[in-house]
């Protein structure tokens, strides 16, 4: 497949994108890959990133970035809807026409012979104005459903009730997922392709046998459920600094996440040691194969960055349950990570994982990720040019 008009949607930052990026690093030697920026927040998000930036680097002048998407039109639409005698479909879809106006999107990013691109890609999990204006209006082009993680769902996992997912396909992790999707979407356009990640899979890097690096993979979720709370977030930070500290000949990157980021973090990290602890805006799986330890929050799909780096992956105990509802996790329970209760416990397997990699511990961590994440070999050339084939023919 070359020379096609490929979209992607972003809504939230590089995170969301992450988990379809090895397939558009491969669809982007040959194709025209342009962005959507849904807000600028994740626009922000993606720059940061040092792999989103090198997406970016690659599209120049192929995206568009949505600031303002017509706020007098959303206020007035807000007023609308509280008027329920106003009620009338050709109001309703004026305003969602308007705010989302995808002939400007064409227009701006597509040559004036090409009206239409040939593939989009959303993520599934989101009912977006976009996506919708696009496949109510669309003739020839594909869209797709995409994960905006590598996390499989639990037993308790639900399909949001709002999910409104619009498209011709749906990419998904794994048969589990599959099923969760089919009260949504049409369970033949579901397509089980596995984790990107592991079907791109690169080596990890050399690392040094004198100083130890670990990678603290941070959720900040500061200033969100009230001061007494924030001070429980705030005592786990510091535990965790406080135990990395004492460990000798280490280096910490803390890889905060491009969204969940509130700066609070910064004023606890001011208390430590600059010569071990730094903020990294570098891709997590970058700094994952160059680390000896994979560190992060209860139930971060983070872990999965441990995991394909092949190194020592631990989980931190709950803090509150507002932000985790269980106090175990996927990974936990299926032995893909080692959950710590306390910093006592955070000590004793940061210290084995430096010393004792080969330890069965990690051993299993490795054997379980094979067994779970199973790898697939897609084509993803020739999968998408079936699509454009059948839709072309319909």
């Amino acid at each position: 497949m070359k020379n096609k008009n490929i979209l992607i949607i972003v809504h939230k930052g590089y995170n969301e994108f992450d988990w379809l990026s090895p397939i558009i690093k491969n669809l982007q030697k040959k194709n025209n890959i342009f962005y959507l920026f849904t807000n600028n927040v994740a626009y922000v998000s993606f720059v940061k990133d040092t792999k989103g930036n090198f997406f970016l680097s690659k599209a120049k002048k192929k995206m568009i970035i949505i600031k303002y998407n017509f706020i007098i039109l959303r206020i007035l639409r807000v007023f609308y809807k509280r008027l329920p005698f106003l009620k009338n479909q050709k109001i309703e879809n004026y305003f969602v026409s308007n705010i989302h106006d995808i002939s400007k999107i064409s227009k701006y990013l597509l040559s004036i012979n090409k009206k239409e691109f040939d593939i989009i890609f959303s993520q599934n999990g989101l009912t977006s104005g976009w996506t919708n204006q696009f496949y109510l209006n669309k003739k020839r082009t594909v869209i797709i459903n995409h994960p905006a993680t590598s996390n499989l769902p639990s037993k308790h996992a639900r399909i949001p009730s709002k999910a409104r997912p619009r498209g011709d396909y749906m990419f998904v992790n794994n048969d589990i997922e599959k099923k969760l999707w089919q009260k949504k979407f049409d369970e033949n356009k579901i397509i089980v392709v596995g984790m990107p990640k592991l079907n791109f899979y690169n080596p990890p890097n050399k690392r040094s046998n004198l100083i130890k690096r670990i990678v603290f993979a941070y959720t900040s979720n500061f200033k969100k459920f009230g001061l007494k709370k924030d001070s429980i977030i705030e005592k786990q930070l510091d535990e965790t600094l406080q135990v990395l500290s004492k460990i000798g000949n280490i280096k910490v990157n803390l890889k905060i996440h491009p969204i969940k980021n509130h700066p609070y973090y910064l004023k606890i990290l001011a208390k430590y040691d600059k010569r071990i602890f730094s903020v990294s805006n570098e891709n997590l799986n970058n700094l994952a194969y160059k680390s000896d330890l994979l560190i992060t929050n209860l139930d971060s799909s983070a872990v999965l960055d441990g995991l394909l780096g092949k190194i020592p992956t631990i989980e931190l105990w709950r803090v509150l349950k507002e932000i985790n509802t269980y106090s175990h996790s996927f990974f936990s329970t299926n032995l893909l990570s080692k959950y710590c209760k306390n910093k006592y416990e955070l000590k004793k397997y940061v210290e084995l994982g430096l010393k004792f990699p080969k330890n069965l511990i990690w051993q299993r961590q490795q054997m379980q990720f094979k067994k779970i994440y199973n790898y697939k070999k897609i084509n993803y050339d020739y999968l998408l040019n079936k699509f454009l084939k059948k839709m072309k023919h319909n």
